[in-house]
């Protein structure tokens, strides 16, 4: 029995966060035939260190996933890599960035991109137009950490949900992220929620706005063949 497998990355500035912020999530999910999984990963660091942690710690929990498909009954060709905010940006770049971010004891001969990502007010943008600039240690690992410049053919599918008036994250970096993505010919399917805030997504926010996003997600999922169409 291998189901697809949703690894969820809480929101955070680098900083600190909250690990069960995507459990309602997660329990929706395992009531849909998912198996999920709550990640930590390291907040905090010194000296421009936090993002590139997180970074390594993002792609060492995609292949923990993957190498212990078997015993966690998960479909090693369906991991979903789910966050917000900056444990967004560290799950994507697991997807498209630099080599140069793994843990050097991790097992490297192991993917650690994810099959499809669902992503909240993602960090996608680290420039001086984004977030997170003054968050790395020099702006070449800035550059290397972003994704907006590490767009190619090939990425896997993305589904983004950003709030028109988040005042942490701008919208703006999702909405470039979305115009290269397509370019590309990758998909990537960005949905705006007008005047919703940075946290709209949170059930303790706006149960609304969470059983819109979760709507649009398990769609997205049933469209990848990654879960079984609803039968309520």
């Amino acid at each position: 029995d291998r189901r697809t497998g949703i690894v969820f990355f809480h929101s955070s500035k680098w900083d600190h966060g909250n690990i069960t912020q995507f459990a309602p999530q997660a329990m929706f999910y395992a009531s849909r035939g998912a198996v999920c999984i709550l990640a930590e990963y390291r907040m905090g660091a010194p000296n421009g260190m936090a993002p590139l942690e997180a970074m390594a710690d993002a792609r060492s929990a995609i292949r923990w996933a993957r190498l212990n498909g078997a015993h966690l009954g998960i479909d090693e060709s369906k991991i979903v890599a789910s966050g917000g905010a900056c444990g967004a940006h560290a799950a994507v770049s697991a997807a498209m960035c630099s080599t140069d971010f793994d843990d050097p004891d991790d097992h490297c001969e192991t993917s650690c991109a994810p099959n499809a990502l669902i992503l909240f007010s993602p960090v996608l943008d680290i420039s001086k137009k984004g977030f997170g600039l003054g968050a790395f240690s020099d702006s070449a690992s800035a550059k290397k950490a972003n994704p907006l410049k590490a767009i190619r053919s090939g990425r896997p599918p993305m589904l983004l949900f950003h709030g028109g008036s988040d005042s942490l994250v701008p919208l703006s970096g999702s909405q470039r992220f979305s115009k290269k993505m397509k370019r590309k010919k990758n998909f990537c399917e960005l949905v705006e929620f007008g005047g919703a805030p940075h946290s709209f997504f949170n059930l303790n926010v706006n149960d609304e706005l969470y059983y819109a996003t979760v709507d649009a997600a398990d769609a997205f999922l049933v469209s990848l063949g990654f879960l079984s169409p609803s039968t309520d």
